[in-house]
């Protein structure tokens, strides 16, 4: 059997996969990985979009006084880095807009099917200045970088 967070997050990575289509941005790498990051020398052009699995929370006590019910917090984090121009505004426009169409398709109460995992929220990670994405590699380094944290819910019984 597969471990849960893996699960988890091969369901986000095939939910992207499949409504890539649909997105501002069709051209783009998807990895599921351990990594969030990718090595400045080994992006291009074209955008990366990382699927990780991040590490789960259970809460026993508010939710079932049974002992034999846990609810887990599952959370996934998806990032996404390119190399773009800095003052070329068109291009880093369609990557938010990408971001913002990533985000929205992974709210789904039925991204595993047969099992009852619920979206929770989605937190984008902001920088210093309150953005969804790093100014400082933006600017400094000429890369759009983004990264959000889906969470959901899963019941197990023990």
């Amino acid at each position: 059997m597969t471990a849960i967070q893996v699960t988890i997050r091969d369901a986000v990575y095939d939910k992207i996969v499949a409504s890539k289509a649909t997105f501002v941005i069709t051209r783009f790498d998807v990895e599921k990985t351990y990594f969030p990051s990718e090595d400045l020398e080994n992006l291009s052009e074209q955008p990366k979009v990382k699927v990780i699995a991040v590490g789960f929370g259970s809460n026993r006590e508010r939710v079932y006084r049974d002992g034999k019910t846990i609810q887990l917090d599952l959370p996934v984090q998806v990032a996404i880095q390119q190399k773009v121009d800095p003052k070329n505004n068109p291009p880093i426009d369609k990557l938010v807009e990408l971001i913002e169409q990533i985000m929205n398709i992974c709210e789904d109460d039925e991204l595993v099917s047969g099992q009852d995992y619920t979206w929770l929220r989605t937190e984008p990670l902001k920088d210093e200045n309150d953005l969804i994405y790093s100014y400082e590699a933006l600017t400094v380094n000429g890369v759009f970088q983004a990264v959000f944290t889906v969470h959901y819910s899963y019941i197990k019984e023990t």
